[in-house]
């Protein structure tokens, strides 16, 4: 449940509600990410509400806002990843604050001293390339279990950023990434937002939905709720015809029968025809950014 860069705020008892149409859906982890999640206001109370769901509970933060009555919904999640974009200097240049750094490290302190699991979340640029090893031991001195490596895409917020990521990039990262987990073994788990090209020619229903009897999960996984309420399928940035509509347009069991009958098999196309240029591609480099890829494929099909 997230939106970057988004003002919106969903009403409680409406999200709540949802929630519990979302577990009957199959769904088993709800994630809640930007803007900020510690600062909407009835964060314990659907919290609290995903726990009697048996939800497993998720949050993106950047640690600034962790003080009084905010810190009070800790305890209620299940992992906290901390957005961090480099060494202090780095870091609070792209925040555009000189303390953005320190107050990330006192929030940092805050989650630690509530004993809660925590991972740091980085962004990959061209340019942060060479500090992922500095990334990687800032996570294991400061305790977190994993490391989450996001190249950057250029959609959405960073849709006017040039620093593209080449494919000669994202096989650096990943050899990296791979380097480093060698290094720091069982101490620190290192997760890349990437997929191999050959393990998607073996296996397209990784990336390739079937309309399969079952459950919403079990065809759209993940769903994002948007901070306007709409339902996005797989990524924030699908384009709108892709949407399965407003979250509260109707029950989402009814939702998902519509989107069956009409706006599936669209996003079952373009999936198709994207995978299939991608394993088509035999010159190309080996790691690709799926959901960048996707999200950009579903904007041009928009626009034709």
């Amino acid at each position: 449940m997230s939106g970057p860069a988004e003002t919106e705020q969903l009403e409680a008892a409406a999200l709540i509600g949802f929630l519990a149409e979302a577990a009957d859906e199959g769904y088993g982890v709800v994630a809640f990410s930007g803007g900020e999640p510690f600062l909407y206001p009835d964060f314990p109370a659907v919290l609290e509400a995903a726990q009697a769901l048996g939800l497993r509970r998720l949050a993106v933060t950047n640690a600034t806002v962790l003080t009084g009555p905010r810190a009070a919904a800790l305890p209620l999640l299940d992992l906290v990843a901390v957005s961090v974009d480099g060494s202090e200097a780095v870091h609070n240049r792209l925040r555009r604050s000189p303390t953005a750094f320190a107050r990330m490290l006192k929030g940092l302190d805050v989650i630690r001293a509530a004993g809660l699991p925590f991972g740091i979340a980085h962004t990959v640029t061209r340019d942060s390339l060479p500090d992922l090893p500095l990334m990687a031991a800032f996570a294991a001195e400061r305790g977190a279990s994993v490391l989450q490596l996001h190249p950057l895409g250029l959609v959405g917020a960073a849709a006017d950023m040039a620093d593209a990521l080449d494919g000669e990039t994202l096989a650096r990262t990943w050899l990296t990434a791979l380097a480093l987990q060698a290094d720091y073994g069982e101490r620190l788990a290192i997760h890349v937002d990437l997929f191999n090209r050959a393990t998607l020619a073996a296996r397209p229903e990784l990336v390739v939905p079937d309309d399969r009897d079952g459950t919403l999960s079990d065809i759209i996984n993940p769903l994002v709720l948007m901070s306007n309420g709409d339902l996005s399928p797989i990524c924030h940035a699908m384009a709108p015809d892709l949407r399965l509509g407003h979250f509260e347009s109707a029950s989402l069991t009814e939702i998902a029968r519509r989107y069956r009958g009409s706006g599936f098999a669209d996003l079952q196309a373009i999936c198709r025809a994207l995978w299939e240029e991608v394993i088509g591609d035999r010159d190309g480099w080996p790691y690709l950014n799926w959901y960048e890829l996707l999200e950009t494929r579903s904007q041009r099909a928009l626009v034709h």
